[in-house]
Parts: C-alpha cells; structure tokens; sequence
C-alpha cells in the first residue's frame, strides 16, 4: 500500500521539478526584454552603421582602425590596461574572497561591511582622495621626504601606475564579491578530504557509520 502511494507522489515531485525550470525562465523576461531594447538594439545599431560605406556593407573601417599606429596603439593599451587590472584585482582580491568564504558568520559580516563601504562613496570622490595622496604635495611624497628618501617630490599622478592604482581600488570591491559567491557555492567536505587524506571528513565518517 505504501509503494502504491509513494510512487504516485514521487510522480508529481518530479512533474512539478519539471515545470519549475520553465516557471523560472518566464521570472527572467522582463530583466531580458530590458537588457534587448537599452543594450543589445543600441549596439546593433552601432555596429551595423560601422559597416557601412559607400558602396554598401563594407569592413573598410576597421581594417583602417586596425592598421593606423594611433588607434591601434589606444586599443592594445587598453587591452593590456584591463588585463593587468584584472590580474591585480585577482590576486589582491583572493586572500580576502577566501577569508570570507572561511571565516564565521558574526566575523563574515563585518568584514562584508569593510568592504562593501567604498561602494557607498562616490568614484568621483574616491578619484580626488587620490590625487590628494599621489599629488606633489600630497601624503605619499611628503612621508618619502619626511624619512629622507628622496629629495623633490616624485611625479605620480598622470601615470599608467597611476591609473592602475585608481582602476584597482574601484573594482576590488566588485572582484571581492564575485570570487566570495563563487566559494559559498563549493562543497567543503571534498577540500577538507584532500587537507586530510587519512582520516576522512566528519560529516562523510558520520554518514558512514549511519550507513552501517
């Protein structure tokens, strides 16, 4: 009798698990109608006038942006701009994704608090703090001739090493969040199994002895 009941419920468990994927993709449509018609249509639009000439559709334009020294040295700047904010932003970002991810609660949210500041600043505020700390005057070059390490202030600002320097403090917090989700969401059992290979996590010994 109890097989004759359990299958019939077990049948609409898994219809309604059927049903829900779909249920959940309608949730989207309005977020995606939005992203179509303010993104994807403007930058259609955009690129479809960049293929045009006078003859019709043409790649014309960009074969001459590719093979001008101006543009080409912008775009590989830029290129080589984002890869190295990333790659700062990654690993200044890790030791502190990892740390969230690991620490408890009550600690967890106060560092989410720490780093979730800056963002209630405005980027335009945060860029003057810079330059008030990277100026000619400002506190990185007094403290420098304050020690007597160096005799006239050092031209900091309107660098690359500025603008990596800007750029990183902007998107760290960002980069932080991002890599803390993603580690929520991996299982903690296996990595405890791999730190301790002879002696297997406490939840996997107690699921076995239950097992038994």
């Amino acid at each position: 009798m109890s097989d004759g009941v359990s299958m019939p419920r077990d049948g609409m468990v898994a219809a309604r698990r059927r049903r829900a994927p779909l249920s959940s993709l309608w949730l989207l449509a309005p977020a995606a109608l939005l992203f179509l018609l303010a993104f994807l249509v403007p930058v259609g639009e955009v690129a479809l006038w960049s293929l045009q000439g006078d003859a019709g559709l043409t790649a014309e334009h960009y074969r001459e942006a590719l093979a001008e020294g101006p543009y080409r040295t912008i775009l590989f700047g830029t290129l080589q701009l984002a890869a190295g904010v990333a790659f700062a932003c990654v690993l200044a970002g890790y030791p502190a994704a990892y740390c969230l991810a690991s620490c408890p609660p009550r600690r967890r949210t106060m560092l989410l608090l720490l780093i979730l500041t800056p963002l209630w600043v405005s980027v335009l505020v945060r860029t003057f703090g810079w330059i008030v700390v990277l100026g000619r005057e400002g506190l990185v070059n007094s403290m420098l001739i304050g020690a007597g390490l160096i005799d006239a202030p050092l031209q900091m600002l309107y660098s690359r090493g500025a603008v990596y320097i800007a750029m990183v403090q902007v998107l760290l917090p960002v980069a932080i969040l991002v890599m803390f989700s993603s580690m929520t969401t991996i299982n903690p059992l296996p990595a405890a199994g791999v730190a301790h290979p002879r002696r297997p996590p406490r939840g996997v010994a107690s699921s076995t002895s239950s097992c038994r």
